[in-house]
């Protein structure tokens, strides 16, 4: 599924340039780091297309990016630079904390999923693949 430029993460493209740049990684060097072909590399770039959750994993994981910031510009570049020093919350709290804050994101997705059948089909896809994917990582609680 491609995007519009004028789609609400406009500018990510030039966050992924910004990232391949201070790396000093040519376009084709940072498609072989994602293990990615160029052109879709070049499409995410241009934000012709949107990454793909493996492309994301492999930024956040390997390259210490934040997914906030690749993505919607939200708080610092690096994940390891997000400032935790406030008091932890309860899991009750901290899930009604994360409610309020992205409620008006989901509440988008869910609104564009409810008219646009492939859109909501993809998601669901992506989502259980990546659940699919997380589940089989994490080994057996005793």
């Amino acid at each position: 599924m491609t995007y519009k430029k004028s789609h609400s993460n406009s500018g990510y493209g030039s966050r992924f340039k910004h990232i391949r740049t201070s790396l000093q990684y040519s376009t084709s060097q940072m498609a072989r780091k994602l293990g990615i072909a160029n052109t879709t590399y070049y499409k995410n770039e241009n934000e012709d297309s949107f990454p793909g959750f493996d492309t994301l994993n492999i930024l956040q994981k390997e390259c210490n990016i934040s997914i906030d910031w690749l993505l919607f510009n939200k708080g610092p570049m690096y994940f390891s630079e997000k400032n935790y020093t406030t008091p932890p919350l309860s899991p009750l709290q901290q899930t009604t904390a994360e409610l309020e804050t992205i409620l008006p994101d989901i509440k988008d997705l869910m609104d564009h999923m409810i008219r646009d059948e492939v859109l909501r089909y993809e998601t669901m896809l992506n989502f259980y693949k990546y659940k699919n994917k997380t589940n089989t990582e994490t080994p057996p609680q005793n």
